[in-house]
């Protein structure tokens, strides 16, 4: 019952944000920038937003997997990715990263901590490298408001990653610590430093797709000011507060755009952003994930039960 209220809330919000966006901006505005963007760059930014958040994603959680000694697949990698991005809009909060932890644990017999330590030490490197985007951002365009509280934030993930391995000696449920901070302990800090430029550049692709909607509306913004602004809507809309970031995505476009356009055009840009970067990967994902299960479904029921049959009359 928690569970469906904390669900409610969420996609409540998200609506409650979109009627505050959709009273204070012009909608003929809105729906003439829509109708009037380059489905050149829309298609290319689609390309790119599904090639980083599909193909690529499973690379980085392999790496991770690899260096802490864990044998995974990329293809099971590739059908778990696919199906947490559907899921994580009909279920609560950070969930991807616990259907990630239930994929390994089904697919890999992996143990189901063990599992979501890797998915939480990838979730932590993606962030991680977002920050250091933000940080770049800043300096490329002199802007250094947030700094100081950015530099904190960064300092406090880097030490958690460093020092995480002490909680085993917490002896209350020591096993389960043991196995969640598998990752942290094993990774080194070469390999975390790889893992961290990787992630850099697994973020950059959401930036580079961001800009190729900007340009596709009309939006001139520079592709400096575009890693630092969507770097800032990256780590807003990850607060767990709605649907996905859905609602939040879109006001923080709006507010940090705002000097660049007329509202209607960034909440266009925000709107474009949460379709090709999430709602899309997160459909073909979801056919992904039909797929595969009808072929897991057909070739353990249907073809075992036909070649049983047939091996009786033989």
């Amino acid at each position: 019952m928690k569970k469906k209220i904390f669900i409610l809330m969420n996609y409540a919000i998200a609506i409650a944000m979109f009627v505050f966006l959709f009273k204070n901006i012009e909608v003929k505005d809105f729906m003439l920038t829509l109708k009037s963007a380059n489905l050149g760059y829309l298609a290319l930014a689609v390309v790119v937003s599904v090639m980083f958040r599909l193909f690529l994603y499973p690379i980085l959680w392999k790496k991770v997997l690899d260096f802490s000694k864990l044998d995974v697949n990329y293809a099971e990698l590739f059908k778990i990715n696919a199906v947490s991005l559907s899921m994580k809009y009909v279920l609560p909060f950070k969930v991807s990263e616990i259907v990630r932890a239930a994929g390994l644990r089904i697919f890999a017999s992996m143990d189901f901590c063990t599992a979501l330590s890797s998915s939480v030490f990838v979730r932590l490197i993606i962030t991680l490298g977002t920050v250091i985007l933000l940080v770049t951002g800043m300096f490329l365009t002199n802007n250094f408001n947030y700094l100081p509280w950015v530099l904190i934030g960064l300092l406090g993930m880097v030490l958690l990653m460093n020092n995480i391995q002490k909680l085993k000696n917490i002896p209350i449920a020591n096993n389960i610590i043991n196995s969640l901070i598998y990752c942290f302990e094993r990774i080194k800090s070469t390999n975390r430093i790889k893992l961290i430029v990787f992630s850099v550049f697994m973020q950059s692709g959401e930036i580079l797709s961001s800009f190729l909607i900007f340009k596709a509306i009309g939006l001139n913004l520079s592709l400096v000011n575009t890693v630092y602004y969507i770097s800032i809507i990256m780590l807003v809309s990850s607060i767990p507060i709605s649907i996905q970031g859905i609602g939040i995505r879109e006001t923080t476009a709006v507010m940090s755009l705002s000097k660049f356009a007329e509202a209607s055009v960034c909440f266009s840009g925000g709107i474009l952003i949460t379709l090709i970067h999430h709602l899309i990967p997160a459909i073909i994902g979801g056919i992904i994930w039909l797929i595969s299960s009808s072929e897991r479904f057909f070739t353990n029921t249907v073809i075992a039960e036909t070649v049983g049959n047939f091996g009786e009359k033989v």
